[in-house]
């Protein structure tokens, strides 16, 4: 029986797929901002590359021998089959010449066990080798399996710098809103403390003015005590007039 040669397509559009992924890759790295995390990337996925091509060289080379002892093992049948018309032309002859043919069809029945020992050494040959094409298969299927983490390792990086670059625009934007409010809190004081200190001077001097009450029964001067006690009055109530015009600046914030 005879059996077919081995299908190759399959693990060279395999092998054609990972190189145009390995390409979007380099591709998308070479567009990234410069990072150390990056390189570290750049330098795992430079030596999944050189992994891949070594695979690629191993499969080239099963796939010749393969190609070789299917080469020795066609020739072997053709030869075989030869062997095997000679052989039934030499039975036909010794039923015509009888026991001169004797040791002829010896020799060829023992060239056709030589043959078939070769076949089956062949054969076990092929076997082996498709034992090594099945675990490169299994190499090339782990490598795609790292090549897809790192992937995806790669677009999570991304979208964490995005949103580290998000949340700083937005916190660049708020202390320049809140600077914005502080230097219109400071330009409100620049203009309500003149006003201030002058409704203090106006206050002094309208108290300094203003004549001392005379009692009805004696001109006597107020007491101390009752004199500081008003004076004490007009200054708390300066101060508290200066306390409700003063803003403080959390309010604006």
């Amino acid at each position: 029986k005879v059996v077919p040669p081995p299908d190759y397509s399959q693990y060279e559009l395999e092998i054609a797929r990972l190189r145009d992924e390995i390409e979007a890759l380099r591709q998308a790295n070479a567009e990234t901002a410069e990072d150390p995390r990056v390189a570290l990337l750049q330098e795992e996925l430079k030596a999944r590359m050189e992994d891949l091509r070594r695979f690629e060289h191993l499969l080239q080379k099963s796939q010749d021998k393969t190609k070789d002892i299917e080469a020795g093992r066609g020739e072997a049948m053709r030869e075989l089959d030869l062997v095997q018309e000679d052989n039934n032309r030499l039975v036909a002859r010794e039923r015509e010449h009888g026991a001169s043919m004797d040791l002829l069809a010896d020799t060829n029945q023992r060239n056709i066990a030589n043959l078939e020992r070769e076949r089956g050494e062949v054969e076990t040959d092929l076997s082996h080798e498709r034992a090594k094409r099945n675990e490169v298969e299994d190499m090339l299927r782990t490598q795609l399996d790292q090549l897809n983490k790192l992937r995806a390792e790669a677009h999570a990086r991304a979208q964490l710098e995005a949103d580290v670059g998000s949340r700083l625009r937005q916190a660049h934007s708020t202390i320049a809103d809140a600077l914005q409010a502080q230097e219109t809190q400071l330009s409100l004081l620049a203009e309500v403390v003149p006003q201030l200190d002058m409704v203090h001077a106006s206050l002094l001097t309208a108290l300094a003015s203003e004549p001392a009450p005379v009692a009805a029964e004696a001109s006597f001067p107020p007491t101390q005590s009752a004199a500081g006690s008003a004076h004490q009055g007009d200054i708390n109530g300066r101060e508290s007039a200066t306390r409700g015009s003063f803003v403080p600046q959390e309010e604006y914030a």
